[in-house]
């Protein structure tokens, strides 16, 4: 009989394929738990986008967005909410991620950068670069179009909304950037295992 000569790192599929183990607890904890992963992810975003708008007390009270304030709050809730469905169905949470930024730009505050950056990331691993580096694009040129017109109805307003701008683009391009590294990363082993189990196959007939 053969000696097994495999690492405890290692583990046997039921293909027959010897497979190393994902690299620290807390990355095969997440890898094996993806439901509850999602839900800490969820608050931590409703956490980081909230308080800003909350906390802020206008100096003007007639100011745009200023009396919309249980609106905003649905329109966090809601983008956080999403992120429980980015790995089935991507493009609706980049659809609603996309709506909710443009809509929390009309806010004294007008930033909601984190939903965004989850969504495009989203796209980046679970379909492909090219479709995040699209939905990036089009959220960009979104948010510049949807922000002029903010700063010709409230001309007060254009410190708040070049701000928001200019953290939706700098986010969207990180969560694109690490979305296409990791994605394309978990692609390409997904490949080579395929390839690995089909090799396999051939040398057992």
């Amino acid at each position: 009989m053969p000696h097994d000569a495999r690492s405890p790192s290692e583990s046997l599929t039921s293909e027959g394929l010897r497979l190393p183990r994902p690299p620290g607890v807390l990355r095969r904890f997440w890898a094996r738990h993806p439901v509850f992963a999602d839900v800490v992810i969820a608050f931590v975003c409703f956490i980081l986008s909230l308080p800003p708008v909350v906390a802020y007390v206008p100096a003007d009270p007639a100011a745009l967005g200023a009396l919309a304030r249980p609106l905003i709050i649905v329109v966090v809730v809601v983008a956080c909410a999403a992120v429980l469905v980015r790995r089935r169905w991507p493009w609706a949470f980049f659809a609603v991620t996309l709506t909710a930024t443009l809509i929390y730009l009309t806010t004294p505050r007008g930033v909601l950068a984190v939903p965004l950056l989850l969504a495009v990331y989203s796209l980046a691993v679970y379909r492909s670069a090219a479709a995040a580096w699209r939905a990036y694009a089009f959220a960009v040129v979104t948010v510049l179009i949807f922000g002029g017109l903010v700063t010709v109805i409230a001309t007060t307003m254009w410190p708040s909304v070049a701000n928001g701008v200019l953290t939706t683009v700098v986010f969207g391009l990180i969560g694109t950037l690490i979305g296409v590294n990791i994605g394309g990363r978990r692609r390409y082993i997904d490949a080579v295992l395929a390839r690995s189990q089909q090799l396999w196959v051939e040398r057992e007939q």
